[in-house]
């Protein structure tokens, strides 16, 4: 039986962190198409808050899958898991402990969870358009970043629930993980 200990408060701290950023977006509204009047207002508007949202819960799905997948794994293939792309901790690495367990690249959820991460990669490691004369010489990863809009900001709140969800098909004992999270991120 393995036990968790030390995690349980950042679990919740992450849940509820976004939850809270969740609600702060939807109070200042989403940003309207067009032009901004300034860049002023897009660091203080709804764009700032879009990206709190959008890192809090990649981090919140990266520490989820980070528990789930330690409790399953040796210290010597945790090891071995442990520096692989959060994308693939969710769609790949459960089908070597719970046969039947892949989330197809065709999925809706994991389409889902490719965009946030893609959001997510070009917020923290962005790398600008590079324009030499009449040749791109560097694309950069900004339509990642163009990726970040109110749908992918709300409509992503509760993509950790459905991924574990469809974990506990195969484990039951993954609903704690579910319930738990859900009792925090849910919470009015």
């Amino acid at each position: 039986m393995s036990t968790v200990t030390g995690f349980s408060g950042q679990y919740v701290s992450l849940a509820v962190a976004l939850r809270l950023a969740l609600d702060d977006y939807r109070a200042c509204g989403a940003e309207p198409r067009g032009k901004r009047k300034s860049i002023v207002e897009a660091i203080e508007g709804p764009r700032a808050r879009a990206i709190n949202v959008v890192l809090l819960n990649a981090a919140l799905c990266e520490a989820t899958i980070n528990t789930v997948l330690s409790l399953q794994f040796s210290p010597a293939m945790w090891a071995s898991v442990d520096r692989l792309p959060t994308i693939k901790k969710w769609t790949a690495i459960p089908q070597r402990i719970w046969p039947g367990c892949e989330i197809p690249a065709s999925d809706a959820l994991h389409k889902e969870l490719a965009a946030l991460f893609a959001c997510r990669n070009a917020i923290m490691h962005p790398v600008p358009e590079v324009h030499r004369g009449a040749d791109e010489s560097q694309s950069g990863n900004v339509k990642d970043w163009r990726t970040l809009d109110d749908k992918l900001v709300t409509g992503s709140h509760d993509l950790v629930l459905r991924l574990l969800q469809h974990l506990a098909k195969f484990d039951f004992s993954i609903k704690l993980h579910h319930d738990s999270i859900a009792e925090h991120l849910n919470r009015r």
